[in-house]
């Protein structure tokens, strides 16, 4: 199972909304809030500021550009989600180069299994 695409880079409009406000110097908190007041009843005009920040920092290659970045008040190049420490993971290793990440959510018992073609620790991490 794949996981879902990030809700900024699906959605043009709520993205450009997004751009527009941190280009102000806006934190992604305040956009949040702002977005729940703008539109009440559109829900997919609304993120939470920990997509934006995980768009930003993670993913910013694609739907939001690393410029941005320089608009955001923090100036760590990375962050830590708030729920990062809710998943496990752990490395199986099988038959000779047959290895296995296994992550799981704590609270909901979620699995994922994800193949890697090898042990070494870049290899896992990336994937």
């Amino acid at each position: 199972m794949r996981p879902k695409r990030c809700l900024l880079a699906v959605n043009r409009k709520l993205r450009d909304v997004v751009a527009s406000k941190l280009i102000l110097d806006w934190s992604p908190a305040q956009i949040s809030g702002w977005l729940k007041t703008k539109y009440p009843k559109h829900v997919r005009m609304r993120v939470s500021h920990e997509t934006i920040y995980r768009t930003l920092f993670i993913q910013a290659r694609g739907a939001l550009k690393k410029k941005l970045m320089e608009h955001v008040r923090t100036k760590r190049r990375m962050r830590r989600s708030q729920h990062s420490r809710i998943w496990e993971g752990d490395l199986l290793s099988g038959s000779p180069n047959s290895h296995m990440v296994t992550l799981v959510e704590r609270h909901s018992r979620f699995a994922m299994l994800i193949k890697v073609p090898s042990k070494d620790t870049a290899v896992v991490v990336r994937h």
